[in-house]
């Protein structure tokens, strides 16, 4: 602060007797190159005396104290200095005088009252011009170099190019400043942390010049590194259907990383592509594709592809399969995945019923009487097929060791339930009735054709028999029923037919096979069927 008194002079007989002057200070702001000026003119009696002027009639714009120009008038009329009173004629507060380039300022105050004040004391005037103190105007530069930056923080050096004694950074435009150091220095290295991975943060930095406080501030933006990806965990196996796209499916170490994004390339793209992003499987094979981090950590992993034909679908090949009772079937054999170019074929197979039968690998086991279902679900896709599984009994066949004397009821209904077991064990064989070669046609009357036909003719004549006018007990005459159902001897033909496919059928002979005509025979395996009345051989 500089300050300073200004003694002016006064007019008039008593002139001596009166101190005219202006006391004056100013306080600098260096930041923004100015001073701020205080000065007040005074109007005193110097030699004691108690009677002196008071005058009412002077105005107030007749007394005034002017800075560099600008006037400012008192604030009270007249004078008066009885007592010796000190009287303000005129005072200015705090007025603003910018400094030059230099850091100068001059400047000029006056003040005065009227000429005719009282005839002893005519007038009184005062006009100097004052140096105000030199402000201190070099700039204080700053400039920032990073040292190192991390995921949490960085270290800069800050140069200054002149002294200063106060170091500072904010985080929120200047809201709010924290100190880095008030030691007195040109450089500072400072570390910022507490930051978060991945960002950009728009820093200021401030510093406070030591001689006159004044500050200078920098910004500066900086962006932390991010937390890179160390590893891929992918799946144990990584499949893509032929002609469909896959997302790929990863997790990322840590699970914090800041950018999770990769680049995907292939290693074959005939087997399969990489699209936007995904997988396509353009044919069956194996291909390796590798993912490259794009955090900038240049790690990457690769792994295999295969290219595979998903399971569309399951059918049946047969709906119902019969199973002697302790016996038991693969079933394998009994359904088909589709297509025939899958690549995942495995199925989970499962019992309605386990008291009827179980399941052991893909074979069903017999283990009670009855019928249940069995469910066939594919591993891939989980379509599903359902087989109904009969378990005969032995008491289900009705064996006729002796020659039929007497054809009632329940022997046409036991023949026909014959037939239809046997239908049913070679349709669980695998061998169905309609593709059984036929028959050579010279044995015709006998079998007239395939084994369906032998079936069919003696559903038919039993038919016949059933309907007959004879109500429970059917003697049968020769040559009065029908073509195929004679006489006794034709019936029991029949029946030593079924008995012989049924020991075939049941594995008593071997396996069913096609029906063969070899030396007039048909015959199974070299084994003779039965042909007008004979035995197989």
């Amino acid at each position: 602060m500089a300050s300073g008194k200004i003694v002016g002079k006064t007019t008039g007989p008593s002139a001596s007797k009166y101190s005219f002057w202006v006391e004056w200070n100013s306080t600098v702001n260096e930041q923004d190159k100015y001073s701020l000026l205080t000065a007040t003119a005074y109007l005193q009696r110097n030699d004691g005396y108690a009677s002196s002027v008071y005058n009412l009639d002077v105005p107030k714009t007749s007394k005034y104290i002017k800075v560099d120009g600008v006037r400012t008038n008192s604030t009270q009329k007249g004078i008066d200095t009885r007592n010796s009173k000190k009287v303000i004629i005129g005072s200015v507060t705090n007025q603003k005088i910018y400094h030059d380039e230099q850091g100068y300022a001059t400047v000029n105050i006056q003040a005065g009252f009227p000429n005719v004040v009282t005839s002893y004391l005519t007038g009184g005037s005062l006009n100097k011009d004052i140096a105000l103190d030199k402000i201190d105007i070099i700039t204080t530069t700053i400039d920032v170099n990073v040292v190192k930056i991390a995921q949490e923080q960085f270290t800069a050096t800050l140069t200054t190019n002149e002294n200063v004694n106060g170091w500072y950074y904010s985080l929120d435009n200047g809201s709010t400043w924290i100190t880095l150091s008030e030691e007195v220095g040109t450089s500072l290295t400072a570390t910022i942390s507490g930051l978060s991975a991945n960002t950009t943060y728009n820093i200021k930095f401030k510093v406070r010049k030591e001689t006159n406080g004044v500050e200078s501030i920098k910004d500066f933006a900086i962006t932390t590194l991010p937390i890179y990806v160390t590893d891929i965990i992918f799946p144990d196996t990584v499949y893509v259907d032929v002609g469909k796209y896959n997302d790929i499916s990863v997790t990322v170490v840590p699970e914090n990383a800041s950018i999770t994004k990769f680049d995907i390339t292939t290693s074959n793209p005939d087997i399969v592509q990489v699209i936007d992003g995904q997988l396509f499987g353009v044919s069956k094979g194996t291909a390796t594709i590798t993912l490259t981090a794009t955090d900038g950590s240049g790690f990457e992993k690769s792994t295999d592809v295969s290219v595979i034909q998903r399971v569309t679908g399951i059918y049946t090949n047969a709906t119902e399969v019969v199973v002697p009772k302790d016996g038991s079937i693969d079933l394998q054999f009994e359904y088909t995945i589709l297509p025939k170019n899958a690549d995942i074929k495995d199925v989970i197979i499962t019992s309605g019923d386990e008291n009827i039968v179980q399941i052991v690998g893909s074979t069903i086991v017999a283990v009670g009487d009855g019928t249940t279902t069995v469910t066939i679900t594919t591993v891939d896709g989980g379509y599903s097929a359902e087989i109904e599984i009969a378990v005969l009994d032995e008491d289900l066949w009705y064996d006729y060791s002796t020659p039929i004397e007497i054809l009632n009821v329940n022997d046409i209904k036991n023949i026909l339930s014959n037939i239809n077991t046997i239908r049913l064990i070679l349709t669980q064989k695998g061998y169905l009735i309609d593709d059984l070669i036929e028959v050579d046609a010279k044995f015709g009357s006998q079998f007239k054709g395939d084994i369906l036909e032998i079936l069919q003719n003696i559903e038919y004549n039993l038919d016949i028999i059933s309907n007959n006018d004879a109500k429970s007990i059917y003697y049968v005459e020769p040559k009065t029923v029908g073509e195929y159902a004679s006489n006794k001897e034709d019936i029991w033909r029949w029946v030593q037919i079924l008995n012989e496919m049924h020991d075939i059928v049941t594995g008593v002979y071997g396996k069913w096979e096609y029906l063969l005509c070899n030396d007039g025979y048909p015959t199974i395996n070299g084994k003779k069927i039965l042909v007008r009345g004979d035995m197989i051989g």
